[in-house]
């Protein structure tokens, strides 16, 4: 069974693909896609070293026309960067890249806290919100069917301009 997933100190996200909602063009800021290196907290949810080489990819998304809905950073470890060396690009293609990873056979599942808190200065500012609006703050992370890591996502929601759905059970 995977490790619970913990609560990162002091990470900030960074400010996606086009998709619809509601007959209406969601758009995006730029995403970036870049080598970094993370703390030991994120190594660890990862299952790499300290300080071991990751790919970050970070946007900020939100419908044209409208103040975003959310900032989301996902960071990929070594393993799967070699697998899919296309992630380093900020176009990985129509579904994402959870389809890249079901394209090649992997069977994922998904692991996800949620808290709610004030937002900092940079999200109020990226999100266009004021410092009394509470955020959503989800930490998600990606598995195979070996429970291989995959991915570890972050996202910073605005609370009224966004639904959380979520399905429970076994396989459809």
């Amino acid at each position: 069974m995977p490790a619970p997933l913990l609560k990162p100190t002091g990470e900030e996200p960074l400010p996606h693909p086009q998709r619809r909602r509601g007959g209406r063009r969601r758009g995006s800021g730029p995403c970036r896609a870049a080598g970094i290196r993370r703390p030991c907290e994120l190594a660890r949810w990862l299952a790499v070293p300290t300080g071991a080489p990751l790919l970050q990819r970070a946007r900020l998304q939100g419908v044209v026309g409208d103040p975003p809905f959310q900032m989301s950073t996902t960071w990929l470890p070594p393993e799967t960067i070699e697998e899919f060396p296309n992630l380093k690009q900020v176009n990985t293609g129509p579904g994402g890249l959870y389809s890249r990873f079901e394209e090649k056979g992997h069977v994922l599942m998904f692991e996800e806290s949620v808290s709610c808190r004030l937002p900092r200065p940079q999200e109020q500012e990226a999100l266009e919100v004021d410092a009394s609006q509470p955020v959503l703050v989800t930490w998600r992370r990606c598995y195979n069917q070996r429970e291989r890591i995959m991915e570890v996502t972050n996202r910073t929601i605005v609370g009224d301009r966004h639904d959380l759905v979520y399905r429970f059970g076994g396989r459809l």
